[in-house]
């Protein structure tokens, strides 16, 4: 998913940003589209340019085989649903126009063409191994996109870790995401936070995820809250959802801002500490070959910049 969205990038990796350069954007994420009245599909990454009123469904595939029912329902997709559903203002007069490109690691390439061809589905694929990406199967109706991918394109190896978490993230993955937030309201010297508020600032991408999924997400993003509060009753308060506060909020009971100039880099340090000793270990074995989506220097590094404004470090002069 990483490296689909990567070909999306509006900030410039290391990565090349073909559907970026040629007028898409990213219109949503797991985005649930209905087919027929009891159906529907979710695709990965929707893709949409408006010059041309063009949309892309990326599927991205984990295995090898192909899903016939899965593939059935992408046929059935409608241009106009999918402007309903996302909202996106067509510009041009073109007719709407909707395409399903399936995603790929190289080495199943060919058991993903084959299981194409056996349901009698044409849709271009795009083959990622850890020197370039290549569009193989049908060509992308597109076409300037079609010309962008007559050759492969080179990449420098992994994608840039660009979503760094998901509904089915480890807990201890919501907490390097939510601590340096609360860190950092604190730091602003809020007296309270929304659970809404820390997955809006926690997490890249949340605004172009469903209304469901962006539940999940703050479920995961109150429960990260909440074991900050039990880490540090000092200084925070989980107060959980009554009426219409949602997923809850926090309550900021001290901030290191209003302590003595003398006494904020030492509380700093204190609400590090009793955040890392609150964190749970992983609940599921990693991949050694996968690399770490949100790195575990991300809290210290947050808690670490308000110190050194505190102690003046950085600064000219000193």
């Amino acid at each position: 998913m990483n490296a689909v969205v990567a070909l999306y990038s509006a900030t410039r990796t290391s990565w090349p940003r073909p559907f970026f350069d040629l007028g898409y954007r990213i219109e949503g994420l797991e985005f649930p589209i209905g087919v027929d009245e009891d159906e529907r599909v979710v695709p990965d990454v929707v893709g949409f340019k408006r010059a041309s009123s063009r949309f892309v469904l990326h599927e991205a595939k984990s295995g090898n085989n192909i899903e016939e029912d899965q593939a059935h329902r992408y046929k059935k997709v409608a241009p106009a649903t999918l402007v309903r559903v996302l909202s996106v203002t067509v510009a041009s007069g073109d007719p709407l126009r909707v395409q399903t490109s399936y995603v790929c690691l190289r080495h199943a390439e060919e058991r993903i063409l084959m299981g194409l061809r056996a349901i009698n589905m044409e849709a271009p694929v795009l083959s990622f191994d850890t020197a370039d990406v290549r569009a193989v199967g049908a060509p992308f109706d597109d076409p300037v996109l079609r010309s962008a991918f007559s050759t492969s394109l080179a990449v420098p190896g992994p994608p840039p870790a660009i979503i760094t978490l998901d509904a089915d993230s480890p807990p201890d993955t919501f907490d390097q995401a939510v601590f340096p937030t609360l860190a950092a309201a604190a730091a602003r010297e809020q007296t309270s936070i929304t659970v809404a508020a820390l997955a809006e600032e926690s997490i890249g991408h949340y605004a172009i995820y469903p209304g469901q999924y962006k539940r999940r997400l703050r479920r995961c993003v109150a429960d990260a809250a909440r074991r900050a509060a039990e880490a540090d009753p000092q200084r925070w308060e989980f107060r959980p959802r009554t009426g219409n506060d949602d997923e809850g909020l926090v309550r900021i009971l001290a901030s290191p801002e209003l302590a003595d100039p003398r006494g904020r880099t030492q509380q700093y340090q204190s609400m590090r500490h009793r955040l890392e000793a609150g964190r749970p270990r992983r609940q599921r074995p990693e991949n050694p070959d996968q690399g770490v989506f949100f790195g575990s220097d991300d809290l210290e590094a947050e808690l670490d910049s308000a110190t050194r404004k505190d102690s003046g470090e950085g600064e000219e002069g000193t």
